[in-house]
């Protein structure tokens, strides 16, 4: 039971660099970041440009464009920085729980190391003859 309840923590990191890790994260947290601000900025204006702005102008537009990169940026920034910490603390959990695995199959493996040097091999009368 505690191999399946480990197993998700140390299988994705069993093969893999931090490095390599780490970037994934990021590669999913730059597309996933992407996503989330673009729905939410459409939302935001079309609630806006529905309600409240009536009359649209050139520079309204590209002011509001000018922020709406700025948001990204910002939002961007932070997302990928706080996905990379919890990439991070990941890691670290998925190797921590693949070495106390590592370390529990070389106990066992002592254990029958052990076992079997206890084991005297016993030769009796009738298997000699």
């Amino acid at each position: 039971m505690e191999e399946q309840k480990d197993a998700r923590y140390y299988i994705p990191v069993a093969n893999i660099s931090k490095k390599d890790y780490v970037g994934a994260y990021g590669i999913i947290a730059f597309i996933i970041g992407t996503v989330i601000y673009g729905a939410v900025f459409l939302g935001i204006m079309a609630l806006l440009f529905n309600t409240v702005i009536v009359n649209v102008d050139e520079v309204t537009v590209l002011l509001i464009g000018v922020l709406g990169l700025l948001g990204y940026l910002f939002h961007l920034f932070f997302y990928m920085m706080l996905t990379r910490k919890r990439a991070i603390k990941r890691y670290a959990r998925g190797k921590a729980a693949l070495e106390r695995r590592l370390a529990a199959i070389d106990e066992l493996s002592d254990m029958y190391a052990r076992e079997e040097e206890s084991r005297s091999p016993t030769i009796s009368m009738e298997d000699l003859f």
